[in-house]
Order: structure tokens, then C-alpha cells, then sequence
């Protein structure tokens, strides 16, 4: 689930439909980012957030987005870790990254995260590689032709997906983990306004996906749901309804 916020006079929310529902039912929730309009202009947000989705727990992994990104060392003294990180879960490997860090680029100890966990990885069907901006859409011969489909386009300011190094230096790191054998899938949040879901598979075949929510409370609005089979190391997603998965609570 991703781009959640909702407009609540005199406080930060999210969506309404969210603040009740149980996730309980599902191992693990991986949230794209922009979680209100201003995540972290004050500290005080942070457990409001917590009490929906656990994102002190263990079973939530949070890439942060622009509208996160007021005070982001809030969010790593709340949780007490980096705002980039991997995960190991049930044969799949996680790889969260803070695509609003450096202008969207993967530099510095985030490009050592990225470069040791491809160089390592052996016991794992997946690489699950998420993060806000649809950074793999710039500088692509086919995706960024396709834009806007990014509530912020290609572009230099801060909601925008900003110039980047994904499919310079990322995207070899990803190939070569595809040659392992191990499948990869690239997970974006910043969608909803134009589009609430896309898929799209290279020709080597690593996918791009993307899903979030429209931040109207729309009938529309989607979230991406991953069916993980350890015993077989299957994986598939669909994108249903938000509203369709509350009344199925």
C-alpha cells in the first residue's frame, strides 16, 4: 500500500478505511511511502501511524516517501534503524531503499547496501527491492516514454523523480542477480493520482511494479497483494480494491 494520506482538518491521517482495518490476516505489510500530507513535521505523527501499521513490528517495511520527509530522522529514532535496510522473510529477500535520499540516486552506504546484498544473496526464490519514486523510469528507452505515470513526473524538485543512477548502477546489480536464478521484483509507491497500479516486465525478466492510492478516499483505490508459496518458492500478486478487501474483514 502506498500514497495513503487522506485531508483531516487539524491533524495528519491516513485514509479512513485504514484506521480500522485488521492486517492480522496478511505475514507481512510493505507500505510504498507518503503515509499523510506531513508524515513527520512533528514526531507526535509517529505513533498515530504505528498504531494502524505496526511500523515499529517486525512484519512492516516502510519506504519512505516525499510527503515522509519533513523531519526523517524522526522516523529513524522512532524505529532505531536506517531509513534503508534488507530483510530476510520465508526465502525472500527484502531491499528497502529511501529513493527521496541524494536526489533519488543510490550513492554512498546505500549503493554499499545495495552492492552487498546482490553480491551475496544465495538462499532466496526473490528480491523484493522497494521504494517511493519509480526511479527506473528515467533514463529507460520504454518507461520514460510512458510517463507521467508517477504522481510526480520526471522533474528536479523534491516530489518528483529526479534525475538518478537506477538503470546505470542499480539495474546491473539486479541483472546479475537474475542470473542467479533469483527472481526480482521492483516495488514503487508514488502512484494514484494518474494511474493506482502498474506492471511492466524487462526484457531480461526483472519486474517493475507499482500501486498507491488516489489520497481522495476513492472507490478505485488499489492495493497490490503478494500470494508467497515457500514450499514451492511461487510468488504471484494481484491489485485489488481496498474497499473489496475491507469488506471481506
Amino acid at each position: 500500500m502506498a500514497h495513503l494520506y487522506s485531508h483531516c482538518e487539524n491533524r495528519q491521517c491516513v485514509d479512513a478505511r485504514l484506521e480500522g482495518f485488521n492486517f492480522d490476516a496478511y505475514d507481512l505489510l510493505l507500505l510504498g511511502g507518503d503515509l499523510t500530507v506531513q508524515t513527520t513535521k512533528k514526531a507526535s505523527n509517529l505513533p498515530y501511524l504505528d498504531s494502524i501499521f505496526d511500523i515499529s513490528g517486525a512484519k512492516t517495511m516502510w519506504a519512505i516517501g516525499n510527503h515522509d520527509y519533513h523531519h526523517p530522522e524522526f522516523v529513524e529514532a522512532y524505529l532505531n534503524r536506517p531509513l534503508y535496510y534488507a530483510r530476510y522473510h520465508q526465502g525472500v529477500t527484502f531491499l528497502v531503499l529511501d529513493s527521496e535520499r541524494d536526489q533519488c540516486s543510490i550513492i554512498g552506504p546505500q549503493l554499499n547496501l545495495v552492492k552487498a546484498v546482490t553480491d551475496t544473496i544465495q538462499q532466496s526464490s526473490h528480491l523484493i527491492v522497494l521504494q517511493h519514486k519509480l526511479t527506473w523510469t528515467y533514463n529507460h528507452d520504454v518507461l520514460e516514454a510512458m510517463e507521467p505515470i508517477a504522481n510526480g513526473p520526471l522533474g528536479n524538485d523534491i516530489w518528483n523523480t529526479n534525475p538518478n543512477n537506477f538503470n546505470e548502477v542499480v539495474y546491473p546489480l539486479l541483472q546479475q542477480v537474475k542470473e542467479k536464478g533469483i527472481e526480482v521484483l521492483c516495488i514503487s509507491g508514488d502512484v494514484g493520482n494518474r494511474v493506482d497500479q502498474f506492471e511492466y516486465r524487462t526484457e531480461d525478466g526483472i519486474w517493475f511494479l507499482a500501486a498507491g492510492f488516489s489520497k481522495f478516499d476513492d472507490a478505485g483505490d488499489k492495493a497490490m497483494i503478494l500470494y508467497h508459496q515457500p514450499a514451492d518458492d511461487t510468488l504471484y500478486w494481484r491489485f485489488e480494491l481496498l474497499d473489496s478487501l475491507v469488506a471481506r474483514q
